[in-house]
């Protein structure tokens, strides 16, 4: 599940790697991983050491607009200890999310890919953060809400703080 503190059974503030561990049993390995990176590095401005880990959940049919991936940050303290921090989970094209990618979901049963009806039937009217991409605060986590061929459907769901701007 994708909650406001972590993916339910995986919270964020746990230990690194079995977090990894975990995802790597249910999701497989994942397509892109950062490794350990301190400070400026990758064209992104850290505090401290940061690790980023993708999964492409849903890929596309042709071309990198995938309908869903999924971002997994972890960070490193002061005192040396890396955990999960943050995840965000996104489509690049909200129309074609099938029914597998949206198993991923809050318990509300909102994910990417979902309408807005969906979306007001469960968390209320948004609020949004920014009415550019449609960033929109529910249940404690990021949501993004926008207009896709007619539909307004739900592109992000996201949680955590990552300490690592302009992680793309």
């Amino acid at each position: 599940r994708l909650a406001a503190d972590g993916f339910g059974i995986l919270t964020f503030g746990d230990d690194a790697e079995p977090v990894i561990e975990r995802l790597q049993t249910a999701l497989g390995a994942p397509g892109e991983d950062t490794g350990w990176a301190t400070g400026d590095a990758g064209g992104r401005t850290c505090v401290g050491s940061n690790r980023h880990l993708i999964w492409v959940i849903q890929p596309a049919d042709e071309g990198e607009a995938h309908p869903a991936v999924l971002y997994v940050h972890f960070g490193e303290d002061e005192t040396g200890a890396q955990s999960f921090t943050e995840y965000a989970y996104l489509s690049l094209d909200p129309q074609a999310v099938d029914a597998g990618a949206m198993d991923l979901s809050t318990e509300a049963g909102i994910t990417i890919g979902r309408t807005i009806a969906e979306f007001v039937a469960a968390y209320g009217q948004p609020e949004f953060q920014d009415g550019t991409s449609g960033m929109a605060e529910a249940g404690g986590m990021l949501m993004g809400i926008a207009q896709s061929g007619g539909e307004d459907l739900v592109w992000f769901v996201g949680a955590g703080e990552d300490g690592c701007e302009w992680y793309e």
